[in-house]
């Protein structure tokens, strides 16, 4: 009896089938990004099987890391062109891989769990990196940026900048000292194109911030933030932006054609939207210096709810 379960989801604008049998745990924040079946018309399908022993790669090595080993096809891709991969996963420092994906053809997929890892499959990072989500999503221009993504009014403000660096404490500045200010996701936004305006979608990776919101808006600045005892900032703009942006975004690098266009969706955003260069502090008087550097007046950040009682809204924890 066949017991196959399918479930549906939507990031952005890519829409993706999981078809799996039911052994395998997902991480809890996905479910919030699930579509209905009949909804994912045009969704890329991904087989997940439960294995006792990973499949042998095929194709050739192209890549390797600590992490993961990358192999391509001599088939392309009918439609898009592009080489089919192959993906054995690993733990850094274990002997053995616990996943592995492979391009079967246009927007079909199979990826394999070692049994020993079932444990694990509730891990966020370690069960996206199955599905290699980075490279679907560039298909449809889509770039995942290392960021804290907040809510402002009907605006994202995009902290973003290396671990460590103080993105999600920034950004709960802003929900302590500004009024209508909603930390959406403290660890990742997803970045795509509609109507000819920069969106930042809500992601399903959430950190240690365990923000995790489906939420989508058009971005009004980026802004990348340095640690510095005075509060102080300057427009970043051509070249320096773009390789800002770059550095903070998931990027393929052993795939020339993924590099190019990952470049090219960076210095469309960086012509398109704010990029800052930010040294702060993290004493309230950093969310006022870095609003008058935005332009941003106190109308653009003073809200009221819904229902217009002009009751303060500050939401940090997670949407239910």
């Amino acid at each position: 009896m066949n017991t196959e379960k399918r479930d549906c989801y939507r990031l952005g604008n890519y829409e993706f089938e999981i078809r799996h049998g039911g052994e395998i745990l997902f991480p809890p924040f996905l479910e919030r990004f699930r579509i209905e079946i009949d909804e994912g018309q045009n969704a890329d399908v991904f087989e997940l099987r439960l294995t006792d022993q990973l499949p042998q790669p095929k194709g050739v090595p192209v890549a390797h890391r600590a992490d993961l080993d990358v192999y391509a096809s001599s088939a392309s891709l009918a439609k898009s062109g592009a080489v089919r991969e192959a993906r054995l996963l690993r733990f850094v420092g274990a002997a053995d891989p616990y996943g592995y994906y492979e391009e079967m053809e246009e927007q079909r997929y199979c990826v394999w769990l070692q049994r020993d890892y079932l444990a694990y499959s509730q891990i966020d990072t370690v069960f996206y990196s199955l599905f290699a989500l980075e490279r679907q999503l560039l298909g449809k221009n889509g770039l995942i940026l290392h960021c804290a993504m907040l809510r402002v009014g009907g605006e994202a403000l995009l902290f973003s900048g290396p671990s460590g660096i103080g993105k999600s404490t920034h950004a709960q500045l802003w929900c302590t000292h500004a009024t209508d200010a909603q930390v959406i996701n403290g660890d990742r936004a997803l970045l795509q194109y509609g109507s000819d305006r920069l969106f930042a979608h809500g992601w399903c990776v959430s950190g240690s911030s365990e923000i995790c919101i489906n939420r989508s808006l058009p971005v009004r600045a980026i802004i990348f933030l340095r640690q510095e005892q005075k509060n102080d900032g300057v427009q970043l703009h051509g070249l320096r932006a773009v390789k800002k942006l770059v550095s903070q975004i998931t990027v393929n690098s052993w795939n020339p054609q993924a590099v190019e266009r990952v470049w090219e969706l960076a210095e469309r955003i960086a012509g398109d939207v704010p990029v800052f260069d930010y040294g702060c502090n993290m004493e309230p008087e950093a969310v006022d210096v870095l609003r008058q550097l935005l332009g941003m007046q106190n109308a653009d950040i003073s809200g009221t709810e819904p229902d217009g009682s002009g009751a303060r809204l500050c939401v940090t924890g997670r949407d239910e």
